[in-house]
């Protein structure tokens, strides 16, 4: 615009006999407050980035993990971990580039526009309302085109997070594709991912981009085409000077290119919008496991009381995905401080039982009660802090493992972990690596061998101390002579807990209290190891002398 603005001046002065400062510093002037407006929006946008940037990135990222890991178990059971972070990663760095088009990119253009436009009712008012006439028409389609772009980029943005999900889960199982020699299978895996699902959305959505642009250029090339018709009519006319006629189409070509600027941001912004559409699907019409309206407990003993909970049962019936019936009025009651152990067949729900305690799934009809309270009543949180878990498959962060074992209870001191480490037959390989407790067990403890990993999560429930403690198939990656070192720590840690043991390797469950059978979603056998085994018929007896007879 800077360009024009001179020539219209000079033609003022040459043709005026009785010339004005007014006359003179209108057309200046324009340029000027033109220019000083787009910079005071530069520098605003500058000052609103640095002051609110770092709290609305930081309030994205918070609220993006709270909410996500709010989700029931099932909800990650179904997604995978990459195409979460793909996403959130997609809000994060939508913001920026949301914030950038808006200020640098919309406000920026809306202003030259504007400025540009008006400038040619100086000239002719006819002019003036023709170009803007256009401009409203030009930006009136390209405002229904651009949601067009908006839901193409949606369906592109969808398809590129599964397709990073799926990146993701291959990496994360590096160890498992070298072991099974399937580097190939992968790669072809993820190339039809690409092929057939991502580039054909991508495609589309550029190929519409393109007649977007070819469209843009139509516009363009028919305004200026327009304007000079109408431009040599008025000069034939003796209505319009020399300068008049340079001005008005160097501001045509003006707004012409801010308009072209301004679209593609337009557009721009409504692509960046789809991705974070896409990427605000994770806070939609997930079922979260947190209620606000579940009772307010608050204490140790506003649940179990003052000794150990009485853990009960009552007519549990669950069914998964509503054609396989796991529990049909399933009953059992295990009182304080007793120790169960839970036995049965793959598939016969025994880790369904306990993730059931855990509020991991939900009974379509029955109660689960601790000392009468009725755990659908009781915050995931609260519920879950009075139960300690050595689970079968212990995944460690990519952390040191001083904070692993303190993951158990943030507030222990670090000699309390070493403590809980020692207890668990953990502290001698620890202190024997070269960084010991600060040593890095890389992600998901890919760095320690199985029984290690075993052991870190025996530390932790050591340290967590809860009244009620579940194990999980608990020894199962340590070799035989390694659980045989560590049952009096086990044993330690069993004492003074209710406890529910599964095990698939007997012998780890002949201590226990009592021995419950699970088939067929059912208890049909209860009593302790002598009393099942002396049952010659007993299933029990059956599987005990199955194993007995493998070992020797």
């Amino acid at each position: 615009m800077s360009h024009f603005i001179p020539e219209r001046a000079v033609d003022i002065i040459t043709k005026a006999k009785d010339l004005t400062f007014a006359q003179l510093i209108m057309p200046l002037s324009i340029y000027l407050i033109s220019d000083v407006l787009m910079s005071a929006v530069w520098r605003a946008s500058n000052i609103a980035a640095w002051k609110s940037e770092p709290y609305v990135q930081r309030g994205i990222l918070l609220r993006a993990l709270r909410t996500t890991l709010s989700y029931k178990y099932t909800f990650f059971q179904n997604t995978a971990g990459g195409t979460l972070v793909s996403k959130i990663k997609g809000l994060f760095e939508g913001y920026n580039e949301l914030w950038a088009q808006l200020w640098y990119g919309i406000s920026f253009w809306i202003l030259a526009s504007i400025t540009t436009g008006f400038s040619i009712f100086f000239v002719s008012g006819i002019l003036g309302s023709i170009i803007m006439v256009w401009a409203i028409i030009y930006m009136t389609i390209n405002y229904f085109l651009a949601i067009k772009v908006n839901k193409l980029s949606q369906v592109q943005n969808d398809a590129k997070h599964i397709m990073v999900g799926e990146l993701s889960d291959s990496l994360s199982n590096a160890g498992s594709i070298k072991l099974f020699s399937n580097r190939e299978y992968e790669y072809q895996r993820l190339e039809d991912k690409i092929t057939n699902d991502f580039i054909p959305k991508e495609i589309k959505a550029a190929k519409f981009r393109f007649k977007v642009d070819i469209f843009n250029d139509i516009m363009a090339i028919g305004i200026i085409l327009v304007m000079l018709l109408i431009m040599i009519h008025l000069k034939r006319m003796n209505l319009v000077t020399i300068g008049d006629f340079v001005f008005v189409f160097g501001m045509v070509f003006q707004l012409q290119e801010n308009l072209f600027h301004l679209m593609g941001e337009f557009h721009k912004l409504s692509d960046r919008m789809g991705d974070i559409k896409s990427s605000l699907s994770i806070y939609e019409e997930h079922e979260s496991e947190y209620q606000a309206d579940l009772l307010n407990y608050n204490t140790k003993n506003d649940i179990v009381g003052s000794g150990l909970p009485t853990i009960e049962f009552k007519n549990i019936g669950f069914t998964y995905n509503e054609n396989k019936t796991i529990f049909s009025g399933l009953n059992l009651i295990i009182q304080p401080g007793e120790r169960i152990g839970i036995v049965g067949f793959t598939g016969a729900g025994k880790t369904t039982l306990i993730n059931l305690l855990l509020k991991i799934f939900t009974p379509q009809y029955g109660q689960i009660l601790i000392n009468t309270n009725d755990i659908e009543d009781i915050d995931c949180d609260i519920l879950r802090q009075y139960i300690g878990v050595i689970p079968q498959d212990t995944a460690l962060f990519h952390r040191n493992l001083m904070e692993n074992i303190r993951y158990g209870r943030l507030n222990a001191t670090d000699n309390e972990v070493m403590q809980a480490a020692k207890k668990a037959h953990a502290d001698e390989f620890i202190q024997a690596l070269p960084h010991g407790y600060q040593t890095l067990v890389g992600e998901r403890g890919v760095k320690l061998s199985g029984g290690q990993r075993q052991r870190i999560a025996i530390a932790r429930a050591i340290l967590k101390n809860a009244p009620i403690l579940i194990l999980d198939e608990a020894t199962s990656s340590l070799d035989s002579i390694t659980e045989q070192y560590i049952q009096d720590s086990m044993q330690e840690l069993l004492n003074g807990k209710t406890v529910l043991a599964i095990a698939h390797r007997l012998s780890t469950l002949r201590t226990m209290d009592r021995l419950i059978v699970i088939n067929d979603g059912n208890i049909v056998e209860s009593g302790t190891h002598d009393e099942l085994l002396a049952k010659s018929t007993s299933l029990y007896a059956r599987i005990w002398h199955t194993q007995y007879s493998l070992i020797n």
